[in-house]
Order: structure tokens, then C-alpha cells, then sequence
């Protein structure tokens, strides 16, 4: 973190009033050394100046992802419910969560519109530390999810094309590959050269 001397000034007059305002001796000694690392310019300790701030981001584009991936799960859990018998096995099309050590920023996001946005609440129950990479998956389930017809009321053979969406993500991540860019066609050739490509009308042809 980079802070100008503009910043630095500001941030002293602030902490010098905060300092003289509390009547709590550890809060003032909180103040004291955070005011004292903005007048030093210890730049390698701003980071401790806001500790409960997540340094990670999680960019627009990252957070219209994760949107679409609870949106998808959303009109699946809809459509299957209205459509009823499918030969498919809902757990999966169900939604998995996020690996929490190494989708944080995601999982976090997730955690916060489900909690906040009433549509997503349904959702509340299959939200959990999956422990396991999820977003590769999520992403070609995604693709077929948007290939629809009608994205809101998906048909059967949407369902089982985006159950089979979910199966060859599965199969790329027992190959070794945990992210789309280590996904090549040749790798995805010699999945479906071995367990044959998948079919609209029978979910188990990959599986």
C-alpha cells in the first residue's frame, strides 16, 4: 500500500484527534502506533494500519462470475422441481460452494448474496466449504447453462446437458488440470476418446 504525503498528513491529524478523544488506554496505544508508523513512513507496516480489511479484491468481472454461477444453480433447482423425473442425479446440479483456502474471494462473495439477496436464499443449505476447486467446473456448467434456450425455464435435456458439463470438469481435474488455462483440446480430446463424448439423452455417458 502507497500512501502520498497528503495521505500521511491527513491520516496523522486524524489519528492525533482519535488519540486525544478516547478515554481507553489500550485504544489510545492502538492510535499511538498506528500514528507513529504514519510519521516514521513505515510503508511496511501500513498493511497492519487496517488489519481487518481482506487484501484480496475480488474484481467485477470475478463477482459477475460468481453471480451467474448461483443464478445457474437458482433456475436449475427451479426447473427441476417443476419438471420432475429426470435421469439425472441431482447432487449433481446442485450447487458445491467454494473451495474456501483457494477460492476465498469467491466463496466470501457467495456467502454474502446468499445471506443478502432472498432469491439466492434457497441456496443457503448447499453452500459450504467444498474443500476441492470448484470454479473450472462451475465454468463449463456455465457455458452449457447459457446455451439454452431459455436460460429461466430450462428444458430436460438443458439439465442433463449441463450434468454432463459438470462430469467433464470432474474428469479434467483427475488429469491434473485445476484451472481453464490447463485445459487444452487435446486434453479434453483424449478424455472423450476414452470415455466417449457426452450425450444429451444419457447423462452416464461420462460419467
Amino acid at each position: 500500500m502507497n500512501l502520498t504525503i497528503k495521505d500521511r498528513l491527513i491520516l496523522a491529524n486524524q489519528y492525533t484527534l482519535l488519540i486525544a478523544l478516547t478515554d481507553d488506554d489500550a485504544v489510545k496505544k492502538t492510535y499511538s502506533n498506528s500514528l507513529e508508523i504514519i510519521q516514521g513512513g513505515f510503508e511496511s507496516e501500513y498493511v497492519n494500519l487496517v488489519p481487518e480489511i481482506d487484501r484480496k479484491v475480488l474484481t467485477e468481472r470475478e463477482g459477475e462470475e460468481v453471480l451467474n454461477i448461483l443464478e445457474m444453480f437458482h433456475q436449475i433447482r427451479n426447473s427441476f422441481e417443476d419438471l420432475g423425473d429426470i435421469e439425472v442425479e441431482k447432487s449433481k446440479v446442485t450447487f458445491s460452494g467454494f473451495d474456501a483456502d483457494h477460492e476465498s474471494s469467491q466463496f466470501s462473495y457467495a456467502e454474502y448474496l446468499i445471506r443478502t439477496r432472498s432469491i439466492y436464499q434457497t441456496l443457503t443449505k448447499e453452500f459450504v466449504d467444498s474443500h476441492f476447486p470448484m470454479l473450472t467446473i462451475y465454468r463449463r456448467m456455465v457455458v452449457e447453462w447459457k446455451n439454452s434456450d431459455n436460460r429461466s425455464q430450462l428444458t430436460k435435456d438443458d439439465i442433463v446437458r449441463i450434468a454432463n458439463a459438470r462430469n467433464v470438469a470432474n474428469l479434467i481435474h483427475q488429469f491434473g488440470a485445476l484451472k481453464d488455462d490447463e485445459m487444452s483440446e487435446e486434453l479434453l480430446g483424449k478424455i472423450y476418446q476414452e470415455r466417449g463424448r457426452p450425450e444429451t439423452d444419457k447423462v452416464e455417458a461420462i460419467s
